[in-house]
């Protein structure tokens, strides 16, 4: 037994140099390399074991190549459904932060943000950092406007890891405080972040789609 952990170790069974990329959906380079050195090793484990039956030595090689094969995918699959889950949650705290909003309850934002949180918005000619800081920008309008309807276009929630980057574009219907109905058309990129079993803002950027550029 001791030469044989020592071919393990040699082989690299043991230790652990590259991590298999497949929670984004995607392999990288050096998961390929890993899944074929794998299978190396496997080739060379099967041949010491196997079954003598009637029509005589048989490997188990087949067998464990089925079960790596098999582990992969049930993970892969528990990735995926994992990351569309991460996806309807994201889109649904959006959506109620959209609809506090639309209320005019400005609040809703800090609320489900970060104490970190970073904002840009068009109206601001530097980055603006810190809850305290959002909440001082957003506080002075609130219940000042309502949101007649928007709509949510093409949103997308990359997910990666306890990060999740939702992109979308909003049109929407408001109409201030004298009355006067407004259209905006903006570009919006919401950066969540998992803290303690929760989703929270940590990065946000609002700006006009195609806005009117002075030359």
């Amino acid at each position: 037994m001791p030469s044989r952990y020592s071919q393990f170790q040699k082989e690299g069974l043991l230790r652990r140099r590259r991590e298999v990329m497949v929670g984004t959906g995607r392999f990288s380079l050096s998961s390929v390399h890993h899944f074929h050195h794998t299978f190396r090793v496997l080739n060379r484990l099967s041949y010491p074991y196997s079954i003598n039956n009637e029509r005589g030595r048989t490997t188990l090689k087949p067998f464990l190549l089925l079960l790596f094969g098999c582990t992969i995918m049930v993970g892969w699959s528990c990735r995926t459904d994992d990351t569309a889950d991460i996806a309807k949650i994201i889109l649904g705290k959006e959506e109620t932060i959209l609809d506090e909003w639309g209320k005019g309850r400005t609040m809703v934002f800090p609320e489900n943000s970060a104490d970190e949180i970073t904002y840009f918005d068009p109206s601001l000619q530097k980055r603006l950092n810190g809850k305290v800081e959002f909440t001082a920008l957003l506080k002075p309008i609130e219940y000042k406007f309502s949101i007649v309807k928007y709509t949510m276009i093409d949103p997308n929630v990359q997910v990666y890891g306890d990060i999740a980057i939702l992109t979308y574009n909003l049109i929407d219907y408001a109409t201030n405080a004298e009355g006067v109905e407004q259209k905006s058309n903006w570009n919006v990129t919401e950066v969540y972040h998992r803290a303690k079993g929760d989703w929270c803002i940590v990065h946000s950027h609002w700006s006009f789609t195609k806005p009117e550029i002075r030359r």
